[in-house]
């Protein structure tokens, strides 16, 4: 019995050290496919992120000549509507002013007999001796021509001519939106609008001199010290009010824009989506596609300028315009001048902000705030 045991017992040790040596086996054969399976897996790893290297370089130099083509097409675009505008200069608004012409010939002619008899005294000896010589007089009032920059208000400002523009969208922006149709023909005066927006600077002088409130909050959205720090002076102004925009414009001889002529100085005359043209691109202004999270310095991107040279009326900051919002204005409103509804509940802000992406940044689309202040929202002023 004891021999019984002793080899059942050895029998034993042998299935379990048999047991033991398979398990080993089993986990190092499960080992080893893990290890192929990890290095198989880390090699089309590599492989996919060598694809979508591979695939992001080839996008970017397609982004890179989309871009390069655009910007041709831009220049080409913008020196046709520079001389376009200067043909218009010579014709702007000639059915307004034909009046004046029956006078000019009858001061014309007048001015010419004045001289005719003057002659004839002088030949006749009235005059005695001949009167001293003087300088040529020069004119005083030359005509602003399209897209010319003055000092007005202690501001750069951009002179926009007197004529016809497309305002709102048409069908073949399919990022538009029903407020923005249908696309018209506006016909405005000339004005001038400011070739930046207000900047902190500008308006820190309208609050030291006790005719404006001061930003509430003085921050920005990731700057704890912005309105009060010196090192954003030529930033735009933010966290103001409508009725804080309009005070400071009328305190320096000015005027918020009409919702129209905001539009026209942001885009011209030819119905373009952008300022600079119909093609969005990241790199002429501060958007969200740019990422840079907060307000810049005011005319930060120089290639972004409208037709007439306003800077950042795409993105930055969103601007106060004097109109009231009626999501159905453009249905009726007046082809000449229009100011907007009466009333409402809204006033119309304009040109999006640097948070916002390429819908919100077209120079047809409109937004609404009730009046308050916000990190996001500035103007500019015309006159």
């Amino acid at each position: 019995m004891e021999q019984e045991r002793a080899a059942r017992e050895k029998e034993e040790l042998a299935r379990q050290a048999q047991a033991e040596q398979e398990a080993k086996r089993i986990a190092a054969a499960k080992a080893e496919q893990e290890r192929l399976e990890r290095e198989q897996a880390e090699q089309e790893q590599l492989a996919r992120g060598e694809a979508q290297a591979q695939l992001a370089r080839e996008q970017a130099d397609a982004e890179r000549r989309a871009n390069e083509q655009a910007e041709q097409e831009r220049i080409a675009r913008d020196q046709a509507e520079r001389e376009r505008l200067a043909r218009e200069q010579t014709q702007v608004a000639i059915p307004r002013v034909r009046t004046r012409s029956a006078w000019a010939w009858i001061v014309g002619g007048a001015g010419a007999l004045l001289v005719l008899v003057l002659a004839l005294l002088a030949l006749r000896g009235v005059f005695t001796s001949a009167p001293p010589p003087t300088s040529v007089p020069q004119p005083t009032n030359v005509a602003p021509f399209a897209g010319e920059e003055r000092i007005i208000g202690g501001a750069p400002m951009m002179f926009v001519p007197a004529g016809e523009f497309l305002m709102g969208s048409s069908e073949a922006d399919k990022d538009a939106q029903s407020d923005e149709k249908p696309q018209h023909t506006v016909y405005l005066d000339s004005y001038w609008m400011d070739k930046f927006e207000v900047t902190n600077a500008q308006y820190k002088k309208c609050v030291e001199a006790g005719k404006c409130q001061p930003p509430n909050p003085i921050s920005s959205y990731t700057r704890d010290s912005y309105f009060a720090n010196a090192q954003y002076d030529n930033y735009p102004v933010i966290y103001v009010s409508w009725t804080d925009a309009k005070t400071f414009c009328e305190s320096v001889g000015k005027r918020l824009p009409t919702e129209a002529e905001w539009e026209k100085a942001a885009r011209g005359t030819d119905g373009r989506i952008y300022p600079w043209g119909n093609t969005f691109d990241k790199n002429l202004l501060n958007s969200s596609d740019g990422r840079k999270g907060d307000t810049t310095a005011v005319g930060s991107y120089p290639d972004g300028a409208s037709p007439y040279g306003a800077m950042d009326m795409a993105g930055n900051v969103w601007e106060w315009v004097n109109d009231w919002y009626d999501e159905n204005y453009y249905t009726n409103s007046p082809s000449d001048n229009p100011k907007g509804p009466s009333s409402g509940q809204y006033r119309v802000i304009r040109g999006g902000s640097f948070d916002l992406f390429a819908v919100n940044v077209r120079a047809a689309d409109r937004g609404r705030l009730i009046g308050s202040r916000s990190n996001r929202i500035g103007f500019r002023c015309v006159v």
